[in-house]
Order: structure tokens, then C-alpha cells, then sequence
């Protein structure tokens, strides 16, 4: 196994090969992999082998372009997914909206809206990741997955408003079923396993 430092981490080819192993992902051969958390991780997986590119760095979903010029990502570049899909950007979008109202009770609808612009944003750039690779699922992982089917619902939505028709309803996004305390321990010990 290449130890890969940048953009697939130990830690992340743990979460993947867990899932792989022993989570939402054992049933599936080709799938895109989604972590949610301080920042956007990604991995591809085709035929249950998980891409690497040619130098090792494919999988950088969260730095595809969002919005050309928008914010600022911690990468450097401005724009990216991640900055706007990250417990982050998430934190940046409610501000945004907390500007802009004038609701006396923001709370409860107020988290609501935050997570449909989330999602509306990850469902439109996944559909475009379906299109390239063909996923049978997408399964979504980290803190930030937790919101369940609040998030769920609205990615779902946006990407099969945004999929060619051969695609539609035929992608499942999933939340994994891995804790993330347990996860990265379960895909060391599945590494072990394989090797």
C-alpha cells in the first residue's frame, strides 16, 4: 500500500477501506465516498479499488470549482467546494443568511434552509462526479453527515435535478454506518486483513 501524503491520507484510506470492509459500502463496487467535516475528503472507488491517479492524488472533490471567485478555501484557491460544503462553509453560509433576515425566530427554520443550500451545493457537484464515474452509491461520512436525511434529502434532490435521464434514480447516497470514533481502526485492521 503507497503511503500517500496530500490528498487521500492514512486516515482517509482507513475510512474508506472500513467502509469497504465493514460498512455501507460492502455491497457496492463502485462508489464515491464523501467526508464532511472540518474540511471536504473524497475518494473514487471503481470495481472495489479505490483511485489513485497517476501520481496518487485523484479524488480532490472538495477543491473542484464551486463558484468561480467565491470564497476564500483553506487550500488557497477561491471558490472551492469545500468552502462552502465543510462544517466551515456550512458556518459561513449561516452567517450569510443571518444577515440577510429579518425572521425574529431564526432557529428552527433557520437550520433547515442552512442545510438545503448544503445540499442543493453538494447534490449539483455530485452530479457531475456521477456523470464522470458512474457510481452505484454515494455514501457520506463525518461529522457533518450526521444531519441524516436533513442533508441527505436535499443532495438527493439536487442531483437528480441535475442528471442526465440514463442516470436518474439510479444512485443512492447513503449515510455510512460507521461511528466516526471506530472507523479509522476498523480500516487499519481491514488493510491488515487484505494484505
Amino acid at each position: 500500500m503507497k503511503v500517500i501524503f496530500g490528498t487521500l491520507p492514512n486516515l482517509a484510506l482507513f475510512l474508506i477501506r472500513s467502509n469497504l470492509t465493514f460498512g455501507a459500502a460492502k455491497t457496492f463496487k463502485d462508489f464515491i465516498f464523501i467526508t464532511i467535516g472540518t474540511g471536504l475528503g473524497s475518494g473514487f472507488v471503481s470495481n472495489g479499488k479505490l483511485i489513485y491517479g497517476h501520481k496518487g492524488l485523484a479524488g480532490e472533490f472538495g477543491h473542484t470549482l464551486h463558484i468561480p471567485n467565491g470564497r476564500l478555501c483553506g487550500c488557497g484557491k477561491k471558490g472551492c467546494l469545500e468552502a462552502y460544503v465543510s462544517a466551515n462553509g456550512i458556518k459561513n453560509t449561516a452567517i450569510e443568511i443571518l444577515k440577510k433576515s429579518k425572521i425574529k425566530s431564526l432557529l428552527r427554520n433557520f437550520s433547515i434552509q442552512v442545510f438545503n443550500i448544503t445540499g442543493e451545493i453538494l447534490g449539483t457537484k455530485l452530479a457531475d462526479a456521477v456523470l464522470i464515474t458512474n457510481p452505484q452509491a454515494i455514501i457520506l461520512f463525518g461529522g457533518i453527515s450526521n444531519a441524516g436525511k436533513l442533508l441527505i434529502k436535499s443532495t438527493k434532490n439536487a442531483m437528480e435535478n441535475n442528471l442526465l435521464p440514463v442516470f436518474k434514480n439510479s444512485v443512492k447516497i447513503i449515510q455510512s454506518k460507521l461511528l466516526d470514533k471506530n472507523a479509522a481502526v476498523l480500516g487499519a485492521a481491514a488493510m491488515v486483513w487484505q494484505k
